[in-house]
């Protein structure tokens, strides 16, 4: 073999395009990875994953975004790329594989392009959501643009059976990652010092916490569901209990949900800027969450979560995870009373996981479908050799 050839391929690093805070939970531990094993990658990046990646200084050397390359997204809420732009990262982009989160029309603007450009050069979309399909709008631009990839990179069976019965697509090029999170979210729980939790909180251990992980406040549906946790959680208040808040980074001040709680007379709550959702876990008795998939993966680790969403004409929300039985939605005040009061039980990581499909080791799916890419188009170039 021409090792010459095969490091002039390698030199074709790939490039993960990434926007929104699901997407950099899915991709962080695959570049850490990737890091550890001596990969070189880029990173593109704008949205709200940009403030997070520069705020902790992430993957220092890897990382472009949008403002350091001279690109103003634009239309209302950023939209789009202008055709210049575009033009200009189709050619910048050395890269012979893109992968992309599928979140952002400019996403699907990239994943586009790059297929017209041809030169043995794949995308891969990459579904970091447990639902395959849902109301929110974030779900109608995800399927066009996992049309538009030459690959798919899928969380569990569920949806990759969805995709391939429901999308224009080939069966063949839609594979089962995982998702590489569930790991990451597990050892960061499992590193977590409960005792300086508490102290940040200022909250001694004689006394349940309770969290709330906040979704994105600018969202009517979402917006509709704390007004209803919040009466939920007036109703059963725990005399030795505090509520603890983490907002959604695209809405971090929580200033929407303190002014329901403060509207209701709600005392024993705090809201935390400072800890991460997975560090107040740590030492919760109880978690509780609109829609977000956080709730998923803190039931995959056996703990007591649930999705709280009034029912809608009797009709209760419900997703993959409810419709197994792994997490409840409490859909009433007395479902949710039930629920606060009740023993907590403890789920078999194994047994969720076999069942919603998702693969024991989802990092180690994502970097052997890296690494297989690398091949298939190392043998590609070969061929023209």
């Amino acid at each position: 073999m021409d090792n010459t050839l095969l490091e002039n391929h390698l030199s074709y690093n790939p490039t993960f395009v990434i926007s929104e805070t699901g997407e950099l939970d899915l991709f962080k531990p695959v570049l850490e990875k990737l890091q550890a094993n001596g990969r070189k990658f880029t990173v593109l990046t704008f949205g709200t994953a940009e403030g997070i990646i520069q705020k902790n200084n992430y993957f220092p050397g890897h990382i472009q975004n949008m403002k350091s390359l001279g690109i103003e997204l634009l239309g209302e809420k950023n939209k789009y790329l202008s055709e210049k732009d575009l033009d200009f990262l189709k050619t910048s982009i050395t890269s012979k594989a893109l992968y992309s989160g599928v979140h952002h029309k400019v996403q699907r603007q990239l994943l586009d392009a790059w297929n017209r450009i041809g030169d043995h050069k794949i995308s891969v979309a990459c579904w970091d959501n447990f639902e395959p399909n849902g109301e929110s709008p974030y779900f109608e631009e995800g399927r066009k643009t996992v049309e538009l990839a030459s690959y798919r990179l899928v969380p569990s069976s569920f949806v990759l059976e969805n995709f391939e019965g429901t999308l224009n697509i080939p069966e063949s090029r839609t594979y089962l990652g995982g998702q590489p999170s569930l790991k990451s979210w597990k050892e960061q729980i499992a590193s977590v010092d409960q005792a300086a939790v508490r102290s940040t909180l200022n909250v001694s251990r004689d006394r349940d916490i309770y969290l709330y992980m906040g979704g994105y406040a600018g969202e009517e549906d979402y917006q509709n569901g704390f007004r209803f946790f919040a009466d939920c959680w007036k109703k059963n208040n725990p005399e030795n209990g505090v509520l603890v808040l983490t907002t959604h980074p695209r809405s971090p001040s929580g200033e929407f949900e303190k002014q329901v709680l403060d509207s209701l007379g709600v005392k024993n709550y705090i809201h935390t800027s400072e800890l991460s959702s997975p560090q107040v876990i740590a030492v919760s008795s109880k978690v509780f969450c609109h829609k977000t998939t956080a709730c998923l993966k803190t039931a995959v680790l056996g703990l007591p979560v649930a999705h709280v969403v009034e029912k809608t004409q009797g009709q209760a929300y419900s997703n993959v995870a409810v419709e197994a039985g792994v997490v409840p939605c409490l859909g009433s005040s007395d479902e949710f009373a039930e629920f606060f009061t009740q023993e907590n039980r403890r789920i078999d990581e194994h047994q969720v996981l076999e069942q919603l499909g998702i693969p024991e080791d989802s990092l180690k799916s994502y970097v052997d479908f890296i690494n297989t890419a690398d091949w298939l188009l190392f043998w590609e170039k070969t061929q023209q050799s």
